[in-house]
């Protein structure tokens, strides 16, 4: 991966181009390069962020939200049960998008948010084969000020 200036990608032909470098976009881009035959350009308004401590660091928990360097800080509208407030609404304004402001935190949704083969037809995407997967995941204990997640390789017979 390198940055260039816009000058210099707006004059590079392009196979596909992918509009938004967050956690979607450069996984899209990394399949289709797989093809060396293709090119594939990734357009993210924000930079790259890898090396910055808000982002990095765990501990600086909080201190990327409503940074206009990496958070479009975008407000929801005026919420009636609210008396009319409104909500920060983070979204992440770098590559990698809004998991740069996750805070190396994973949260599991709610069971009706995987229930697509009932809610759109999609063969096998229900709550109880994506728990299946999930009982992959184990929460290792601190090795070296790390936390370590491990999925485990499963099969039926781990369920």
């Amino acid at each position: 991966m390198s940055d260039i200036s816009p000058e210099e990608f707006s004059s590079k032909p392009f196979d596909y181009l992918i509009v938004g470098g967050g956690t979607a976009g450069p996984v899209l881009a990394a399949r289709l390069s797989e093809n060396p035959d293709v090119r594939v350009g990734v357009l993210e308004a924000g930079g790259a962020q890898f090396d910055n401590p808000k982002v990095k660091i765990p501990g600086l928990l909080g201190r990327s939200i409503a940074d206009p360097e990496l958070d479009w800080a975008y407000m929801t509208t005026p919420q009636k049960e609210l008396g009319g407030r409104q909500l920060l609404y983070p979204g992440g304004k770098m590559l990698g998008g809004s998991s740069g402001l996750n805070f190396m935190f994973w949260g599991r949704g709610d069971k009706r948010d995987y229930e697509w083969e009932k809610d759109f037809g999609v063969k096998g995407w229900t709550w109880d084969s994506f728990l299946f997967v999930l009982h992959g995941f184990t929460l290792l204990p601190w090795v070296e000020n790390k936390c370590l997640l491990f999925h485990r390789k499963y099969s039926k017979k781990s369920q």
